[in-house]
């Protein structure tokens, strides 16, 4: 695992598959029981969380093949990124700065900068607050 020089916080319980292929930005906080399978590969930029009991995957199977065939794609993830507690990454997924990915999240596709992904909402970053129709409440930045 390459650590930048500033480095990071690793909690405990912390499962790492093939380090070597893992690279991670300064200020990084991996939290505890992660899963890093870094088969595939997996980048993490600068200043991110990685909450408790995230897995980020790089390694599935071809359910097609007659032998599954072993499928690795790397994950990228950008700066300041926060990853709530149980979300999955998928392999060959990519996450731009500044995103939210919710609690149980399950992320199998890309996110653009300053996304936010939830159990049951996508919401994108916009310039001005918003006003939930729902609530009445004031959402800062984001949109449904």
């Amino acid at each position: 695992m390459r650590i930048s020089e500033k480095g990071i916080y690793v909690g405990t319980g912390v499962r790492v598959l093939e380090s070597e292929k893992i690279d991670i930005g300064v200020r990084t906080v991996i939290s505890d029981c992660v899963t890093l399978d870094g088969r595939g590969g997996i980048k993490i930029g600068t200043g991110c969380i990685i909450s408790r009991g995230v897995k980020i995957l790089t390694a599935s199977h071809d359910y097609k093949s007659s032998n599954f065939e072993l499928i690795l794609k790397s994950v990228e993830i950008g700066d300041q990124v926060w990853l709530a507690e149980d979300c999955k990454i998928m392999p060959g997924t990519r996450i731009g700065n500044r995103c939210v990915v919710g609690a149980g999240v399950i992320l199998a596709e890309n996110l653009a900068d300053d996304e936010v992904v939830t159990i049951n909402k996508r919401f994108k970053k916009l310039k001005e607050d918003v006003m939930d129709k729902n609530t009445g409440f004031k959402l800062i930045g984001f949109k449904f």
